[in-house]
């Protein structure tokens, strides 16, 4: 088990051993820093497929939410016609040109 300390791993440590600090980015993502500031992120491939595919799940959790709630919104006459969304952007930009 890596310790705390181990998921820090310096740019000298990654050129001097980096089978040894690819090995732990396997178990954890590692911070990789440079004169002593943070750089980049080193994870193994199975956690970074992982997030992405986390990622697009919620990205299309977010969606069908969305979804849902303009069908609600529309289904109780909640909307607006394309021409009066169109007015009111004119309108908008009428007064943003006005006040500038």
């Amino acid at each position: 088990m890596l310790k705390t300390s181990d998921w820090i791993v310096t740019d000298t440590d990654l050129q001097r051993d980096p089978n040894l600090i690819l090995k732990h980015a396997q178990q954890r993502p590692l911070i990789v820093t440079a004169q002593g500031r943070p750089t980049a992120y080193m994870l193994g491939v199975e956690m970074f497929d992982a997030i992405l595919e986390r990622l697009h799940v919620l990205e299309h959790a977010d969606l069908a939410h969305h979804l849902a709630e303009g069908e609600r919104e529309f289904d109780s006459g909640n909307f607006v016609t394309l021409q009066e969304a169109i007015a009111a952007a004119e309108a908008g930009w009428q007064l943003q040109e006005s006040s500038a």
